[in-house]
């Protein structure tokens, strides 16, 4: 059974503006193309285990370390969004474009720190390799030069 409160409470609202904007998103900026599916499989099972396992991971609010690192890497995941999300000429620029897929790794430490688990901040590293590269992989597709 998994601890309540758990860290899943924090990951949700992350769910939900990821729900809400991606389709938002301008046409084209975001995709797979030129992503292998050697990769993209690996990535979306890191992605629902990233995901899902913050339900075993206790949350404590005393722990005021891990809460203000999540905040800050939360805001900084839902900041590096708005450069796509107004379509500024600036987000197709690699180190812009890649900061969606870069600063969740602050925010996903921030849960394992929390929920005390070096094996959740492994995964977690893994998976921001894995999702790394395919933006890095994206962004060649998109702008071959």
């Amino acid at each position: 059974m998994p601890p309540w409160p758990n860290c899943l409470l924090l990951v949700v609202p992350l769910l939900v503006f990821n729900g809400l904007f991606t389709a938002r998103l301008p046409d084209g900026l975001y995709h797979d193309e030129g992503v292998p599916s050697a990769l993209l499989l690996p990535e979306s099972a890191l992605r629902v285990v990233v995901f899902v396992a913050p339900l075993w991971l206790p949350l404590s609010l005393e722990r005021r370390g891990p809460l203000i690192l999540f905040a800050v890497g939360s805001a900084l995941y839902l900041l590096s969004w708005m450069p796509a999300l107004a379509d500024l000429a600036g987000a197709r620029h690699i180190a812009v474009y890649l900061l969606p897929h870069t600063t969740p790794l602050i925010w996903l430490l921030a849960l394992a720190w929390m929920g005390a688990s070096w094996l959740f901040a492994v995964v977690s590293i893994v998976f921001f390799a894995v999702h790394t590269a395919h933006g890095v992989l994206a962004h060649r597709a998109l702008d071959p030069s």
